[in-house]
Parts: C-alpha cells; sequence; structure tokens
C-alpha cells in the first residue's frame, strides 16, 4: 500500500492499542515501558489544552517544541484535543468549583490555562488516564518495586538541586557578608552613619578608600589638599575639611621616638 501524502498514515497506519490487541489474541505479550514524569510535572499549577492534549496521550509537553507540530498532530493527540474542545464547559465548571469563580468562562483559548486539579478530576470522570502522578498520594506507600524505585529518583533528584541551591546561598551570604564587613571598616559604629549624604561626605568616603587603605602608608597632606583642589573642584577651605573627615589618624599627635 502506497501513501500519497505525509498525512496518509492516519488512514493507513495502525494504532498501538490495535496491535497490542492483536498481540494478546494470538498469545503475545507487549510490555508497553512507562515513562517516568519528571517531579516538576506533578507541582505544575496548570496546564493549556495543548498540554493537557499531549499529557492524555503520554507525551512531554516540553518535548514539543516545533509550532508545526500543530499542523498535523498525531491521531492520538488530536482526538484528546477534539474531545477537550467538545468537552470545554465540563471542564471550565471543574475549574470554576476548584477555584471558587463565580463566572467560568465559555471556552478555553490556545493560551488559556486550567487548573492541574481540573484536567485530572476531568480526565477521572470521562474515564481517561492521567499519567502525572498526584503529588497528595505521594504519602502512600509504594506498590510496586518500580514506583518505589521512581520515588527514591524523585528524591535524590531533589535533594542534589536542594543541595546546589543552599550552595548558591551560602556563596551569596558569604560575598554579602563581605560587603557588610567592608561596610563596617569605612563607618565604624551604627552612630557615625550620616543622616544626611551630602557631596562632601561622599568625597570623605572616596578619599578614604583611595588614600587610606593602609594606615601605615601616610599620604602627604598639602599634597592630599591639592589632589581634592584639582580633582573634586574644592575650595581650600573645603579640601582642609574633607581631608580632616577622612584622615583615619591624628596628624596633631607626635610620633613617639
Amino acid at each position: 500500500m502506497t501513501m500519497i501524502f505525509h498525512s496518509d498514515y492516519k488512514k493507513f497506519g495502525f494504532r498501538l492499542s490495535e496491535i497490542t490487541a492483536l498481540l494478546e489474541e494470538n498469545n503475545i505479550s507487549l510490555k508497553t515501558p512507562s515513562r517516568t514524569w519528571p517531579v516538576e510535572y506533578q507541582q505544575m499549577p496548570a496546564f493549556t489544552k495543548q498540554d493537557a492534549a499531549l499529557i492524555m496521550s503520554g507525551l512531554f509537553p516540553d518535548e514539543v517544541d516545533d509550532w508545526r507540530f500543530w499542523d498535523d498532530p498525531p491521531s492520538e493527540v488530536d482526538r484528546k484535543l477534539r474531545l477537550i474542545d467538545a468537552c470545554q464547559h465540563e471542564i471550565l465548571a471543574q475549574d470554576a468549583r476548584l477555584n471558587g469563580f463565580e463566572k467560568p468562562k465559555t471556552e478555553i483559548g490556545s493560551v488559556d490555562r486550567i487548573s492541574h486539579a481540573a484536567w485530572r478530576n476531568w480526565s477521572k470522570e470521562k474515564g481517561l488516564d492521567w499519567p502525572i502522578p498526584d503529588s497528595t498520594e505521594s504519602t502512600a506507600p509504594p506498590k510496586t518495586d518500580e514506583e518505589l524505585l521512581r520515588r527514591l529518583s524523585a528524591e535524590e533528584g531533589r535533594r542534589k538541586k536542594a543541595e546546589a541551591d543552599a550552595e548558591i546561598l551560602r556563596a551569596q551570604v558569604s560575598d554579602l557578608q563581605k560587603k557588610v564587613d567592608q561596610l563596617n571598616r569605612l563607618v565604624g559604629d551604627g552612630s557615625a552613619i550620616a543622616l544626611h549624604n551630602t557631596r562632601l561626605m561622599k568625597i570623605a568616603l572616596a578619599v578614604q578608600r583611595e588614600y587610606w587603605t593602609d594606615v601605615d602608608q601616610r599620604p602627604n597632606q598639602e599634597a592630599l589638599w591639592g589632589d581634592l583642589r584639582e580633582k573634586y573642584k574644592l575650595s581650600q577651605l573645603q579640601a582642609e575639611a574633607v581631608e580632616l573627615v577622612a584622615c583615619p589618624i591624628d596628624r596633631q599627635k607626635k610620633t613617639k621616638k
């Protein structure tokens, strides 16, 4: 049989369920591996109708990143999407009940997001499979070894992510502590914090950073006055005042010999 158009597979192809039924009639078992849904999907609060159609078809929405996919979606996804459009009033009513909406919408647009719980409940009512595990059931004991391994893998993933997040936070705290220590060195005690950060006070702080990083290396006072007059266009009086405020030592105190 020859297919002329790329969409002819819908006419001539076989569904997986049909193939499975045929094999079972002939005592041939075909075990379809179940997909392990990432824990992030359990925590998603809402999905679009396209996402829901993919999920109910066993596909991860984040794996469908080509908009041309929806020009000619697989038959199973297309059937789910058509069913959603036909039942959108039921889905919207379900969503309204769960979220306390007084006036639900009349239709589900392509970008509208319906709550995760509404999709799950509606699928259950229709006898459809919603494959994402319910996060509220995670406290129940695992029924199979596969479920136990899935939970262990998910917990291990969460542990590693928490450790990575903690490491980032520790690095951020360390950087912030360094900044606090630097400010404490510049400001001193709390009473030294300026109520009004005037231009001359800002210059005084800049002078400390530039000339007084090492108190044992004292800048020449008259040379510093000259730098301030030239760099900041200060008068001699202003330059002397700024130098006096910025200076961390007592220049009048005689050095013992």
